[in-house]
Formats: structure tokens, sequence, C-alpha cells
């Protein structure tokens, strides 16, 4: 948001001003018991995923930001997605929609439970598309009051994460215990075309769990875990097939794409691969970073890179990429 990075953090929201990208500075910490695990900003309001509800911040002022509304939650709040003017949040108990139209008054407008633990939310139309473990659960949300359930597609092992492009929802996620053995998720290619009836129509066993997706043309690029950087062809959605991989050293946890280049969050830093013919993508550069790298966004030549444990040398880094096969540090 123009010239601040908002992070949610174990212990809360902090804002860093990022004008002098050398030198990026902590201009504001809220602490927020249970931390936060979600955020948006829009127009001069924040809200946050926080361990037990919703909260509405005022940010106008990244100098003296201020809560300005609540919404309590039976459950915790994972992920959180908007449209209109409502707040959309998976709080592991189920969906809720809430009304944001006055901020400072946040009103709850409807529930739709669920079984599993919701995770993530996406919007698209009059639907919404909670994924919670179990698998992907379709919301009518037309009567934002009365959210009514119209479908669910079991997936197996443990979905994590959806991408909806089109008529295709893309889901990943990790193996679980189905009592005598693990069940994976891989990469499930969901045809939402009726969302009343959801469908497989084509699926790919990653060899590790699937963490983050991008669906970008033709191709998913996955960030698999211990199996580094998938590329798998889209063209064919019943018979998805791999073309590439880059089986980077450490533990693949978040990727986004940038001009021929895939950016990824690798456990023990920051791996540049060139993607520029998907077949043989090859690393380019890297960066080491002292704890865990879990989290990355790129723009304007730079890479920010959460690194996950401010006590043991981790937080944001800001990494100018402009020469990809030699990253710099920028600042910490």
């Amino acid at each position: 948001n123009n010239n601040y990075v908002y992070l949610t953090a174990s212990d809360g929201l902090h804002i860093v001003d990022i004008t002098n990208l050398a030198a990026p500075t902590e201009i504001t910490r809220y602490l927020i018991p249970g931390g936060a695990h979600d955020i948006l900003i829009r127009s001069q309001y924040g809200y946050i995923a926080e361990a037990d509800g919703l909260g509405v911040f005022d940010v106008s002022d990244p100098l003296n930001i201020a809560v300005i509304g609540r919404y309590d939650s039976p459950g915790l709040v994972h992920g959180i997605a908007t449209a209109s003017n409502y707040i959309y949040t998976a709080d592991g108990g189920g969906l809720r929609i809430i009304d944001v139209a006055i901020p400072q008054t946040p009103t709850l407008r409807g529930i739709q439970d669920m079984i599993g633990d919701a995770q993530q939310v996406a919007i698209a139309g009059q639907y919404a598309y909670v994924i919670d473990r179990v698998g992907l659960r379709i919301v009518n949300i037309a009567a934002p009051s009365h959210p009514t359930d119209v479908a669910f597609y079991n997936t197996p092992g443990n979905a994590l994460g959806i991408v909806i492009v089109g008529n295709l929802a893309y889901i990943i996620g990790a193996p679980a215990w189905n009592g005598s053995q693990w069940i994976d998720t891989g990469l499930r290619i969901i045809n939402i075309s009726n969302p009343t009836n959801p469908r497989e129509v084509g699926s790919y066993d990653l060899p590790g769990e699937g963490r983050s997706l991008v669906v970008s043309g033709k191709y998913a690029y996955v960030a698999a875990g211990s199996a580094g950087l998938r590329i798998i062809d889209l063209s064919t959605p019943s018979t998805p097939k791999e073309v590439g991989f880059d089986d980077t050293p450490g533990d693949a946890q978040a990727v986004v794409l940038s001009a021929n280049n895939a950016y990824i969050a690798d456990g023990d830093g920051l791996r540049i691969v060139d993607i520029s013919d998907p077949t043989t993508p090859h690393e380019v550069g890297f960066y080491d970073t002292p704890d865990n790298a879990r989290d990355i966004a790129v723009a304007n030549g730079h890479a920010y890179i959460l690194d996950s444990d401010p006590l043991n040398g981790g937080g944001l880094y800001t990494l100018d990429v402009t020469t990809p096969s030699s990253p710099t540090k920028q600042s910490f």
C-alpha cells in the first residue's frame, strides 16, 4: 500500500516504511494477543485475521494506526477475502460473512458451519470457495444473511490452498493419514462451471507437499516442500503433466513469478529459477537468509522475504534482484 509493507506475525501487525529500499524502517508495531494470520488493506482500513476474530484498523496514518472495530469469532481465523462491503473469514469452524460497510461496527451477517478446519476462502461471483482440509466447500453467498452450502468435493489428503481461474479451481495440499496409510492431495483440478456440481477433471500426484501455487498461462508452478519447484502443464486439464522441475536444496514454501523467473522462499533462503523454458528450469541465483525463508513478494526489481524467526536473525529482508544471478541484500 503506497510505500508501506504490512506484515502479520506471531505477535501482531508490523508496518515497515520502504520508501528507501536500502533502509526499510519499522515505524509501527501493534501487538495482537495470539498473533495475526492474514491481512487485507482496502482504502484506509486494514482487516486482520486474528486468533479469535477479525480486527479492523484505521491505517490512514501508518505512524498512528488504531483499532476501530472488531468482530469476535469462536474459531481461529486463518484466511480472509473480500467482495463488495463484506469480509469473508475462514475461521476454523466454517465461513463467516461480516458486513464492514461501517468499519467501526463490523456486523455478522451470515454463517456456514463446516466439519473441517477452514483454511482459505476465495470469492468468485456469488460463490465462496472454502478449503477446509477435508476438501472444497462451495457456498452460495448471493444472500449474505443466508449463505447456502451447495456442494462439496472431498479431496484426498489435506487440502490447504486454492486458486480459481475461470471455470477451474486448482487445489493443492499435503498428505493425511487415513488410519492405515498416507493419502495425498497433490494437485486437483476441479471444474466449477456448475458450482452445484463440482467435478474433478484432472489430477497430478506431486512428489512433495503442495505449499504454494501460481497459475500462469498454461502452467502451474508449485512450491512442493522437499520436492522443490514443480512445473505442471495444464493445457489439457484432464491430463496435467509435469514438464519440468528444479529440486531446490531447501524446503520450497512459497513461489511467485516475475518476468521469466520464479522466486522461491526455500527455507534456507531465496532461490531464483529461470523458467523462460518451463521444460528446463534452472537456478540462476541464490541468497542465504539466516533462518527459515517462508514467504516472498517481488516488485520493481526487489524481493521481500519473510524470514520466520526474528530472535535468531530473521525478519523482513529486502533484496535487489535486478540482476537475478547476484541478488544483493539492500537491508534487513
